[in-house]
C-alpha cells in the first residue's frame, strides 16, 4: 500500500518524515503540495513533491492505480466526490479540533473563542460531507485561561505526530473500529468567517472578550486579519493586548480610553484588559 500526503506547511512534512521513519526508504511516499513554499525545498531529495493547481492535483489522484492511503494534513482544498468514491483511495483527513465540534476552518480559533475547556485533534475519514466522515482516533489537549490560538495550534501539531505514531502502520489502522460521527445542528466555519467577525464587542462581559482577543491572535501571522474595536463610530486596529488580573476585582465593565496615547482599558471582575490601538 502506497502512502500519499496532501496539503502544506511544515506539519506535513513532520508527518511524512515520521512515515518514513517508521517504513523505512523503500516505502512509496508522495507528497501533493497545494502552496509550495521554502520549506518544500528541503525535503526535495527526500520525497516525490508535486505541486499545481487544484485541478491539477485531484487528477494525480485519479490517476492512481495502486492501493493508497491519502492524509490530508492542512489541506484547504474539499476533494471531489467522485475522487471520494475511487476504490483503490483511503482518504484520511487531520483536523484541529474533536469533532464533531468545530468543524470547517481556523478550528483552533473557534475552540478559544467558545470557551472549550479542551481542545484536540481528530484523524478521520473523508467522506462527502465537511468534516462529517468517521473518527478513527483523537487526541485532547487543555485549554488555559491564557492560550492563543497560536499556542493551541502548536498543540494540535504536536498531538497529530504522536497520534500518527500510533496509526503505524497505516494498514493496521484501517482495521480499527471507528465511529460515526453526530452532526446535527453543527455549524460549519467557512473561509471568510471571523469570530465576533473581527471586532472586539465592548458589551461582552471580559472574560469574552479575552477569548476574542486571543483567539485572534496567531502571533506574527494574521490569518484572521487584525482584531478591530470600534471608539466612538472609528474603527481601531488593535495592534497590542495585555491580559492581567488584579488586586482589587470590580463588579461591573468599566473602561478608559486614553486618545493620546490611543490606548484603552477595560476592567470587570478581577481583570484587566490594555488595548494599544492604531485609527484604521
Amino acid at each position: 500500500m502506497d502512502i500519499v500526503l496532501l496539503g502544506t506547511s511544515r506539519l506535513l512534512y513532520h508527518c511524512a518524515e515520521t512515515i518514513r521513519t517508521f517504513y523505512g526508504r523503500d516505502k512509496a511516499v508522495t507528497i501533493l503540495d497545494t502552496d509550495p513554499s521554502p520549506i518544500n525545498q528541503k525535503y526535495k531529495a527526500e520525497f516525490p513533491i508535486v505541486s499545481g493547481t487544484k485541478q491539477e492535483l485531484m487528477d494525480y489522484l485519479r490517476s492512481i492505480n495502486a492501493d493508497t492511503v491519502v492524509l490530508s494534513v492542512n489541506n484547504r482544498y474539499l476533494i471531489p466526490a467522485d475522487v471520494i468514491r475511487l476504490p483503490q483511495l483511503v482518504l484520511i483527513n487531520l483536523h484541529h479540533a474533536l469533532l464533531p465540534a468545530h468543524p470547517g476552518r481556523n478550528a483552533e480559533a473557534w475552540t478559544i473563542f467558545e470557551g472549550d475547556a479542551v481542545g484536540g485533534i481528530t484523524w478521520h475519514y473523508i467522506d462527502a460531507g465537511i468534516d462529517t466522515g468517521r473518527i478513527l482516533l483523537q487526541k485532547a489537549t487543555q485549554i488555559t485561561g491564557q492560550m492563543r490560538s497560536i499556542d493551541l495550534l502548536k498543540a494540535c501539531e504536536e498531538l497529530a505526530v504522536c497520534s500518527l505514531k500510533e496509526l503505524l502502520p497505516l494498514e493496521q489502522a484501517l482495521l480499527l473500529p471507528s465511529r460515526v460521527q453526530q452532526t446535527q445542528d453543527r455549524i460549519v466555519h467557512r473561509a471568510g468567517q471571523i469570530p465576533g467577525e473581527g471586532y472586539l464587542n465592548r458589551n461582552w462581559d471580559i472574560d469574552q472578550m479575552s477569548r476574542f482577543l486571543r483567539a485572534m491572535d496567531y502571533g506574527a501571522k494574521y490569518p484572521l486579519g487584525h482584531p478591530l474595536v470600534s471608539i466612538g463610530g472609528e474603527r481601531f486596529w488593535i495592534r497590542r493586548y495585555t491580559i492581567e488580573k488584579t488586586e482589587n476585582a470590580v463588579s461591573s465593565n468599566h473602561s478608559d480610553y486614553n486618545p493620546e496615547k490611543r490606548e484603552m482599558t477595560i476592567r470587570e471582575k478581577d481583570c484587566r484588559i490594555t488595548l494599544n490601538l492604531r485609527k484604521g
